[in-house]
């Protein structure tokens, strides 16, 4: 499985990058996007199945992205990460169909 990372926070794609032993689950990180349009720029010209991103950025917040990316690719699987207790935010994804939306 080929997987894109989306976080505004350069620790966080740092850490996600080296904490994990992706090929162990047979996945793959194949790019840590810094934002949503990063994030796009990205999924427009290279086939994934999963992307895992936060939720609240800068530029254009995670839900915006995924439903741009999911134009492009519509059985595009998304887990969203939110520091934030925030059920709006959880409503949309469950809208995108998202896989899960973990706190």
């Amino acid at each position: 499985m080929r997987i894109l990372f989306v976080d505004d926070d350069v620790i966080a794609r740092r850490s996600i990058e080296s904490k994990l032993d992706w090929s162990k689950f047979g996945w793959e990180l194949v790019y840590n996007a810094k934002n949503g349009m990063d994030a796009l720029d990205y999924i427009k010209n290279n086939p994934l199945e999963l992307v895992l991103s936060d939720i609240k950025m800068p530029v254009m917040n995670g839900i915006q992205m995924a439903e741009i990316a999911k134009e492009y690719n519509p059985d595009l699987k998304f887990i969203f990460l939110s520091g934030y207790k925030d059920f709006t935010y959880a409503k949309q994804a469950l809208q995108l169909n998202a896989i899960d939306y973990l706190e």
